[in-house]
């Protein structure tokens, strides 16, 4: 998945407009995001670090997608044994009677979800 597909995957699950995040981002113009979903164009370093943070993921995810979490789940390795079996099959298969589209687009969720999770624990231990 491409760096627009994922920002405009992060964005219809919040439920935010163009114009919102726009806003939020301090964007001149909405088209600039939206040349960025479309990827014609990306965006720079700096806005990339807003992104990262406005989405509550990292510039990694941004940049490369779900990474190590995925290639966990898709490889066989010793640690394999820890990931339950029905997320390991719907990883390298997916849902039946659902298309490939929704299929991606709930892999990407989960991932968000893991990855929120893992940056909320990170914060609660170096707060203690």
């Amino acid at each position: 998945m491409s760096l627009g597909k994922r920002l405009k995957s992060l964005r219809t699950k919040r439920k935010w407009t163009l114009k919102e995040v726009a806003d939020k981002l301090e964007l001149s113009s909405h088209s600039t995001y939206s040349n960025w979903e479309y990827d014609r164009t990306q965006p720079d370093y700096e806005m990339l670090k807003k992104l990262a943070e406005l989405y509550e993921v990292s510039t990694d995810y941004l940049i490369n997608g779900p990474g190590e979490i995925e290639k966990t789940i898709d490889e066989d390795s010793p640690e394999d044994d820890a990931i339950p079996q029905p997320l390991k099959t719907f990883f390298r298969h997916g849902i039946s009677g659902i298309s490939e589209n929704e299929n991606e687009l709930l892999k990407e969720e989960i991932l968000d979800y893991l990855e929120f999770r893992k940056n909320q624990l990170l914060k609660k231990k170096g707060k203690n």
